[in-house]
């Protein structure tokens, strides 16, 4: 097996936190900024991460306490949106080193992950959710997954019970099929749009069903009890 890349969304101004900075530098109880929180639960010998900034970029790359972390400029982070952000995943993949990608949005914290991925078929892309309760109104995840018995069939907003961890795995064939769909007009695209398209041209997501507990997502300041080392 060839390594992996592991691309973290870290660019955004995240809204009523423009004054405090990147909300990569949020800090856990043991004072480790929510940025090294991610690193640490993906860091392994064949992963390679790649770590993508833009608003405070000098402030969170001083903050990242690992060696070997790949950092990437995002200087649209104020006017485009992630489809910019997929732009930049593939100007910076590079088939002939990797076997596939996964792309973990802003603020997301989640546990065996990587596990998932590497144990599991390599060579297929997927798609992490999990089962929202209908009693559940903490759930702050917002895009929902259409999930047959082997496929995620579509995305959208707050479409069912399965809710997507904004996770999503890549393998090198989809990769592929993303660099010849993409093009500038895309970049004020969500990442699920971009998904979406992939999928109306015959891309299979497996979907991959997480306990609720795998997975947190930090929103702002208010959440920063929520940032573990590992959760």
């Amino acid at each position: 097996m060839k390594k992996l890349a592991c691309f973290i969304l870290c660019y955004e101004i995240t809204k009523g936190m423009k004054s405090f900075g990147p909300k990569g530098l949020l800090k856990s109880k043991k004072s480790k900024e929510l940025i090294n929180c991610q690193i640490a639960n993906i860091i392994d010998k064949n992963i390679d991460i790649f770590v993508i900034v833009g608003f405070g970029n000098d402030r969170i790359k001083k903050k990242i306490d690992y060696k070997n972390i790949n950092v990437i400029n995002n200087d649209l982070y104020d006017i485009a949106n992630q489809g910019y952000a997929m732009e930049l995943i593939l100007s910076n993949y590079d088939s002939s080193k990797y076997d596939g990608c996964i792309i973990i949005n802003n603020g997301i914290l989640f546990n065996n992950i990587v596990k998932e991925i590497i144990v599991d078929n390599i060579n297929l892309s997927k798609i992490f959710y999990v089962k929202k309760k209908n009693t559940d109104k903490k759930t702050n995840f917002h895009i929902g997954c259409s999930v047959n018995d082997s496929y995620i069939e579509h995305m959208f907003f707050n479409l069912t019970d399965n809710v997507w961890n904004e996770i999503v795995y890549l393998d090198t064939k989809t990769v592929d099929i993303y660099k010849n769909l993409y093009n500038k007009t895309m970049r004020n695209m969500f990442l699920f749009e971009l998904i979406n398209k992939t999928i109306e041209l015959g891309v299979k997501y497996e979907p991959i069903r997480l306990k609720s507990n795998y997975v947190v997502k930090i929103i702002n300041s208010k959440d920063s009890e929520k940032i573990k080392e590992k959760i």
